[in-house]
């Protein structure tokens, strides 16, 4: 019975141990309940560019071939150009969503290709790579931040 009490107490002060070391050292858990809500209406904006881009420049393991995109950085600065003209605020909720994404990942792709010898995005200064303002959406210039 002893046994059994010592044994319950450890395992109750090790949910208590862990639960404080999630709280301390891990970022706060966060649900979401509601999703992403419903679409509005809204324009779609064409990412044609962009998934040829990747359908040649991601390999099956699921990396990127930089050297692809180092042969095709004309393609890729034509889609640059379409995302810095786009008026986003005429695109559905969803199509803003999907929007903002592919346009981060093809500026983190553009600004990799312009340090050819780095092993790692972050052996790029961070000021250079979050908090640069060079990016164009709708005319705003933007950082990656």
């Amino acid at each position: 019975m002893k046994k059994c009490v010592f044994i319950a107490i450890c395992l109750l002060n090790f949910s208590c141990i862990k639960s404080l070391i999630r709280k301390v050292f891990y970022p706060p858990e966060i649900s979401m309940k509601q999703g992403l809500g419903k679409n509005t209406a809204g324009a779609i904006f064409d990412h044609k560019i962009w998934d040829r881009l990747l359908k040649r420049g991601i390999d099956e393991r699921g990396l990127v071939r930089y050297s692809i995109f180092r042969k095709d950085v004309g393609k890729l600065n034509n889609y640059l150009n379409l995302l810095a003209s786009e008026k986003v605020e005429k695109l559905s909720k969803y199509e803003q969503l999907a929007f903002y994404i592919n346009a981060y990942n093809a500026f983190t792709v553009k600004l990799i290709l312009e340090y050819p010898r780095i092993a790692s995005i972050r052996d790029i200064d961070s000021n250079k790579r979050w908090k640069d303002k060079r990016w164009k959406i709708n005319n705003t210039v933007l950082s990656l931040n």
